[in-house]
C-alpha cells in the first residue's frame, strides 16, 4: 500500500543516458522526468539547479527541498531534446536551462515559455515554438504530440500574480517511442481533450493540491479511464514550502484506481523504470 513516507533519492549514473535499445522513464522530482527512448535523450520540464552553499535549496525556485537532486544539470552528459510544458520556475528553472543548453539541445515550448528563454541569454536558434495540435518528428519511431493544457493559475490573486496563462502559454505532451505512448500532461485542470486521447502506455500522475492542477481526483479519472496505463505519481514531495502546488498525497490513491496496486509505480527521484515492447 502507497504511503507518504519520503523515499531517498537515487543518484543517477551517466549510464542512464547511454545508447539502449528500450525505453526508460526517470522521475526528477517535482514535474521534471528523463526519457531514454533507444538512446535518443529527453528531458521534459527538468529543474536541476541546487544552490552551491546549500544542496536543498533549489536555485531556479528560491525554495528549500525535501531531498535531494538525483542529478544536478552540471552532470548531464548529454541531452538531445528539452521539453518544457510552460515558463513557470518549477518547470522551465533558469539556471538548469542555462547549463542544459551548453549541451546543445532543440528546445521545444510554446511561445510565451521561448521569449522567457531569450531573455534568460538562450540563443533563438536553439528554440523550437510548438502549440497543441503539433506534431514533432524527433527521430525515426519517436515522436511528440503536443496536446492543449489549462493552468491560469494566476486567477487565485490577479493583483500578486498578473495576467493568467491563456491556452496558448501551456501544452502537454504525448511521446510517442516503440513501447507505447507516454502522456506529460503537464500542469493542468481536467479538460474534455483528455478524454480522448487514444491508447497510452505510461502517464504522469499530477497529485497537486492546487486547483489549477488535475489533482488526485481528477488524475484517478484520467487513469480509470485509460485502465492499462502505467501511472507514475509527480509534483508531490519535493519543496518544502506549505503551498498546494507544491505538495501533494499519494495516501489512499491505490484504491482510487483500477488495479492501482499494480499499476501506480511510486518512483524514488533517480530510479529507473524501463518500459516492455508493446505487441
Amino acid at each position: 500500500m502507497l504511503n507518504q513516507t519520503i523515499l531517498p533519492t537515487i543518484p543517477l549514473a551517466a549510464s542512464a543516458f547511454e545508447k539502449t535499445n528500450q525505453t526508460t522513464v526517470c522521475w526528477l522530482g517535482s514535474a521534471g522526468f528523463l526519457l531514454n527512448i533507444h538512446g535518443c535523450i529527453l528531458l521534459i520540464d527538468p529543474v536541476l539547479s541546487p544552490a552551491a552553499e546549500d544542496p536543498l535549496r533549489c536555485l531556479d525556485t528560491g525554495m528549500s527541498m525535501k531531498r535531494r537532486f538525483p542529478i544536478t544539470a552540471e552532470e548531464i552528459p548529454c541531452v538531445d531534446y528539452l521539453l518544457y510544458t510552460h515558463a513557470d520556475r518549477d518547470h522551465m528553472g533558469p539556471n538548469t536551462v542555462k547549463t542544459l543548453s551548453a549541451l546543445e539541445p532543440q528546445i521545444y515550448c510554446t511561445l510565451f515559455a521561448g521569449f522567457r528563454l531569450t531573455k534568460y541569454g538562450l540563443p533563438p536558434d536553439q528554440i523550437s515554438f510548438c502549440r497543441a495540435g503539433d506534431l514533432i518528428q524527433l527521430r525515426d519511431g519517436i515522436y511528440v504530440e503536443v496536446i492543449r493544457a489549462d493552468h491560469p493559475w494566476q486567477l487565485k490573486d490577479l493583483d500578486r500574480f498578473g495576467t493568467p496563462y491563456t491556452e496558448q502559454d501551456c501544452v502537454g505532451f504525448i511521446v510517442n517511442t516503440p513501447e507505447g505512448r507516454l502522456l506529460f500532461p503537464g500542469d493542468s485542470r481536467l479538460i474534455k481533450e483528455h478524454a480522448a486521447l487514444g491508447d497510452l502506455k505510461l502517464i504522469a500522475m499530477d497529485v497537486s493540491t492546487d486547483p489549477y492542477h488535475m489533482g488526485r481526483k481528477s488524475s484517478a479519472w484520467l487513469a480509470n479511464h485509460y485502465a492499462e496505463a502505467i501511472l507514475i505519481p509527480c509534483h508531490y514531495d519535493t519543496y518544502a514550502v506549505n503551498e498546494p502546488g507544491y505538495n501533494g498525497t499519494v495516501e489512499g490513491l491505490q484504491q482510487m484506481v483500477i488495479k492501482g496496486e499494480e499499476r501506480i509505480k511510486r518512483l524514488s527521484p533517480g530510479a529507473i523504470l524501463t518500459l516492455k515492447f508493446k505487441l
